[in-house]
Order: C-alpha cells, then structure tokens, then sequence
C-alpha cells in the first residue's frame, strides 16, 4: 500500500519557486545558508531541497549544528517548478558541533521498505544514554513543519535568531503561486 503524502498546511505552497522561498524564510530565522534544489535522480517527480546542499551549518547559542532536507512530491505530469503535491520527505536534525546528532525528526513515505513509514523523532545523547534502546527508536510523532521545528529551536533549544521578526515569519501561511 503506498503511503499518503503528507501535507503540512503552514508550508505548502503550490509551486516550486514559491516553496523555496518559503523554505529559505523560515531557515533564515536560524541559519545564513542557501536552500537549494535539486531532482531526485532515483524517483521521479521527486524534488529535494537542502540547506547548505546537505553540509550541517552552525547555529547561534552554543555548539550546534543544523541539518535540513525536505522531498517534494510533483503532481503527475508536471515538471518543476510547477504544482507541488505534498511533502514526500524530510530530515530535520540538530548536532552537536563535532556531528553527533541531538535529535533528529524524520519521515521517510515510500524512501525504502527498511525505514519507517511514519512521521518519528530520533534522540541521542542524554536520554540515549539513559535508555540505550532510545538511540534506534523511531517515537512516532504527527507530521512536523519547518516552522515548528525552528520555533522549538528557538524556543526550547537555546539557538538564538537571527531575526528579530522571527515569529512572524514562523506564523507566516506560505504564499500560493
């Protein structure tokens, strides 16, 4: 059985151009780093979106590091950048600054049948060493915007903005076009 797509109504913009911009939008709440794009040579109809093409990118309050790398789903018969479908994909991550992951959210609809079909957070570290088992678990979640995931940074997590407008443009609905 294929999986949904999952569709994050706070990102999703109907075409391409217009998801990158907002994309870079929310990232530039935390990060400096470009967005770029590519197609995904194994599937099809898949686009890929990466900070800093894949390359974790520090962060503001302490010695972390950002990760990020969204799949979008084009609807069929069309080419970029025209209608986006849905989010096929992501990998949200916050690292230690030497690459240790800290947590990691993922989801991984139709990546491979050895991955989790859901939407999961990884923990590493501290709680990992309290319960080894947690470092492979996959705590499944609801699906997880860009948005979300930066604000907790911001909020929870201690990395400092780069914006001082950074809750506006997190609250920010994605521009259709």
């Amino acid at each position: 059985m294929q999986p949904a797509r999952v569709t994050l109504l706070s990102d999703s913009p109907t075409n391409l151009i217009s998801y990158l911009d907002h994309l870079q939008s929310r990232l530039s709440c935390v990060a400096t780093a470009k967005v770029t794009t590519s197609s995904n040579r194994h599937t099809p109809g898949l686009w890929q979106a990466t900070l800093n093409r894949g390359e974790a990118v520090p962060v503001r309050g302490g010695s972390r590091r950002l990760s990020i790398e969204v799949h979008e789903e084009l609807a069929a018969g069309t080419r970029a950048p025209e209608a986006v479908r849905g989010l096929a994909r992501y990998r949200y991550e916050l690292r230690e600054f030497d690459g240790r992951e800290i947590l990691a959210y993922h989801l991984h609809t139709g990546a491979s049948r050895s991955l989790p079909n859901f939407p999961h957070l990884h923990v590493s570290g501290g709680a990992g060493g309290l319960i080894p088992e947690l470092q492979r678990a996959h705590l499944p979640t609801g699906a997880v915007s860009l948005a979300d995931f930066v604000a907790l940074l911001i909020r929870d997590v201690g990395v400092r903005p780069l914006r001082p407008d950074w809750e506006e443009i997190l609250a920010s609905p994605a521009k259709k076009g």
